[in-house]
């Protein structure tokens, strides 16, 4: 009898909203098509038609299950002695999925489950790290005070999971750091993975008329893209920006007011952004988070030359390379460097071409799945082994 090799994946994440804002890299969940079957353990009560998030498990059959968790009230601001009860509710029905691995996203609710199925069924846990917690807990501000008790109260769940995991991947420098300031036992770094089937390669670098801008990004206040509007419309340029969030209509207010030529989309398939980034001229994004973000390599791996910030604090590691031109975050800096890159074809194209060149050597996707895979194939391998427990 054939033994069917199960993940399970535990999200906190709703997959309706990695589906609505087109976020569906093929194998995203599934790199290398190691397993046979996927199961979602969801810690909400998010429905979403298994067939549209299918591509995200390629091949392998999909399933999706609910232990939703207790509210953040309820658990005492999800304190872990007060989650037992949940997580072993997780555990049990993890025993009836059996799976081989267990992988997490954030060492965040997910986690403590999945920390909790390891024990109770003796198979290792895979952990990944998006974002470094300290940076983002010192920027949280009273003023959005649930996102202020989120960051100081998820505290404790990290330093409860992060040693238990038998592998963590940041999916940055910064994340690495973290975890390592955690106690993580193995650290493998593995850059976020993105859809490289829709992306088209920029190789005409002549400048549109008017030249174009292209901004991808969440609309968040540590992500406000504002002065690169105010820079288009002092330039001249015509500026798309694809996303949305809280920012939004303020941003909205500055394109009126500054008399940019200023198109708003709130969302589109990541396919159809990767396509449509080598017809933009400069891609300028603003961001005071320690990582890099899927947009950012995306435009680095299309060979779009970059404009980004010098954000405050610590400089982001990958960033020092000279994959992009560093400006201040000011309408000034923005509007210099990209006038800079408006007046010489050259001085694109070597940005774009040296960017894209760096890119694919350092973060090219399939590279980051084939790390991921030969990880799972290692781990099944010791499972066969040992065994169960």
């Amino acid at each position: 009898m054939v033994r069917v090799r199960t993940l399970l994946v535990i999200l906190s994440d709703r997959l309706s909203e990695v589906a609505r804002r087109g976020q569906l890299s093929p194998r995203y969940f599934n790199p290398g098509e190691v397993f046979d079957q996927v199961d979602f353990l969801l810690t909400n009560n998010d429905r979403v038609d298994p067939a549209i998030v299918q591509p995200l498990v390629g091949r392998a059959g999909l399933a999706l299950h609910h232990v939703p968790a207790p509210s953040f009230v309820a658990s005492w601001g999800w304190r872990p002695d007060r989650l037992r009860g949940w997580t072993r509710d997780a555990a049990q029905l993890a025993a009836t999925l059996r799976p081989a691995v267990v992988r997490c996203y954030a060492a965040g609710l997910n986690a403590l489950a999945g920390v909790e199925i390891k024990r109770q069924l003796g198979v290792p846990l895979v952990l990944s790290i998006h974002t470094n917690p300290d940076v983002r807990r010192a920027q949280a501000s009273w003023s959005r005070p649930k996102d202020k008790l989120f960051w100081i109260t998820s505290e404790a769940i990290e330093r409860a999971v992060i040693p238990e995991a038998d592998v963590v991947l940041p999916a940055h420098e910064s994340a690495r750091i973290f975890a390592g300031r955690r106690g993580a036992h193995r650290v493998e770094l593995v850059y976020n993975a993105i859809n490289l089937d829709g992306l088209v390669a920029k190789v005409d670098y002549g400048l549109a008329r008017p030249p174009a801008v292209v901004s991808v990004g969440r609309h968040l206040v540590e992500k406000n893209p504002e002065h690169v509007i105010r820079a288009c419309a002092e330039l001249g340029a015509s500026i798309t920006l694809i996303g949305s969030g809280p920012v939004t209509p303020h941003l909205q207010r500055v394109a009126r007011v500054s008399g940019a030529k200023a198109t708003f989309i709130p969302a589109l398939p990541n396919a159809e952004v990767c396509g449509r980034l080598a017809s933009f001229d400069v891609f300028a994004t603003h961001s005071e988070y320690w990582e890099l973000s899927k947009a950012l390599l995306e435009a680095l791996l299309a060979g779009l030359p970059v404009v980004l910030n010098r954000r405050h604090g610590e400089p982001v590691p990958e960033l020092a390379g000279g994959l992009g031109l560093l400006v201040g975050n000011s309408t000034a800096g923005y509007a210099a460097a990209i006038k800079t890159l408006f007046a010489d074809e050259r001085v694109r194209r070597a940005l774009g071409q040296r960017g894209r060149e760096e890119a694919e050597r350092r973060f090219h996707p399939r590279i980051m799945e084939q790390r991921v895979a030969d990880l799972y194939r290692e781990l099944l391998g010791r499972s066969d082994r040992e065994g169960p427990g």
